[in-house]
């Protein structure tokens, strides 16, 4: 199936969709009234993220400078490879005994590693090579200058569009009870409705229930 749907791309899906509501009409199946209203059943596709702050974003960063070091022959003043390892490792430690003043103090020396490592490669770097590498440069100089109040965060070097899911503002949202408004647009906000924190009239239970959704492929 996934191997059918790269084939056909994204005119091809649409124009499937096209033919599917082109027969719905013909058989009298889909109604005006039936576009008036779409129920869209979202899923989570998982990905390999991490949290823009976590220490695991930054080993990325810092794999990721060592990578491009060694691809353009360029010798780093000191690497601090050691260092981050057992950085790495204290601050899993620290995290896993709920012991987070350590493990915050462990994130900054190696957020301060990683940027040493990073600006002595920039500096060392030639134009062509900044042009090679540019992507990776920007993407990492991101992850390390963000905070946790920074829109358009850097989740991944490898895959930093997962942030957006899509563009459009739906009026009526379905969550469950985990839902504490992250990533929600105060200017474009719609109607959350959480589950278990009031009864659902009938009209809801309805269009909860109606056949007619888009379903994720």
């Amino acid at each position: 199936m996934t191997c059918w749907r790269g084939r056909i791309g994204e005119k091809g899906a649409e124009k499937l969709l096209q033919a599917t509501i082109a027969a719905g009409k013909a058989t009298g199946t889909i109604r005006g009234k039936s576009f008036e209203k779409v129920i869209v059943d979202t899923a989570v596709q998982p990905k390999v993220v991490q949290h823009p702050t976590d220490a695991r974003l930054y080993r990325m960063v810092y794999g990721a400078m060592l990578r491009i070091a060694e691809a353009e022959g360029i010798r780093l003043r000191q690497s601090h490879r050691k260092l981050m390892e057992r950085g790495f490792r204290k601050h899993g430690g620290h995290a896993k005994a709920r012991q987070f003043k350590r493990a915050l103090k462990v994130l900054r020396s190696l957020k301060t590693m990683v940027g040493w490592v990073q600006r002595d490669v920039e500096r060392k770097l030639t134009d062509e090579g900044y042009a090679r590498h540019r992507r990776a440069l920007i993407l990492s100089e991101f992850a390390l200058t963000q905070s946790r109040k920074t829109k358009g965060k850097v989740y991944s070097l490898h895959r930093p569009e997962v942030e957006r899911i899509t563009g459009q503002v739906s009026a009526m949202t379905f969550v469950d009870k985990g839902y504490q408004g992250h990533g929600a647009d105060p200017t474009r906000s719609s109607q959350v409705l959480i589950s278990g924190a009031r009864k659902l009239s009938k009209l809801l239970k309805r269009d909860l229930a109606c056949p007619l959704q888009i379903e994720p492929s």
